[in-house]
């Protein structure tokens, strides 16, 4: 009776206990202002194309993928088969089951990017010492042009 007593006053003392919490976070400074320099890369095409298919199920409502979903699918297999950057002048197959898409097939060229190097500084800006700076003019409220 005596640990029955003792565990009742402590339940009591613990329940009346009001605890407050803070929190402040600190906040960065974030870089509002950023320069972005191109780069050049060539594309090499391949003369012969590829093809990928993506397949839906028209029976199963709750796997349903969109025709878009669809298109990144096999675009993303095609380019998976033979290891391309990018597929050049996708042609689209659509195969239609029950009004619903069922199958999508897409063929186009593989295109890799190859050599990237970046752009020469002179031809992003162009050397302001050779262009003449304009000219600014502020005419007070009396003044005339």
């Amino acid at each position: 009776m005596t640990d029955l007593g003792l565990l009742g006053v402590a339940v009591l003392f613990s329940s009346c206990a009001v605890t407050y919490k803070t929190r402040t976070a600190r906040v960065a400074a974030v870089p509002t202002e950023f320069w972005t320099i191109p780069s050049l890369a060539d594309l090499e095409v391949k003369e012969e194309k590829v093809s990928g298919t993506s397949e839906g199920d028209a029976n199963r409502r709750k796997f349903f993928l969109g025709k878009k979903a669809q298109e990144d699918n096999a675009v993303a297999k095609a380019l998976q088969s033979c290891g391309a950057d990018v597929l050049i002048e996708p042609q689209f197959t659509y195969e239609y089951k029950k009004a619903r898409l069922q199958k999508v097939t897409v063929t186009g060229y593989p295109g890799f990017f190859r050599n990237f190097r970046a752009v020469p500084y002179e031809d992003i800006r162009p050397n302001c010492e050779q262009e003449a700076a304009p000219q600014v003019v502020i005419y007070s409220a009396g003044e005339q042009k």
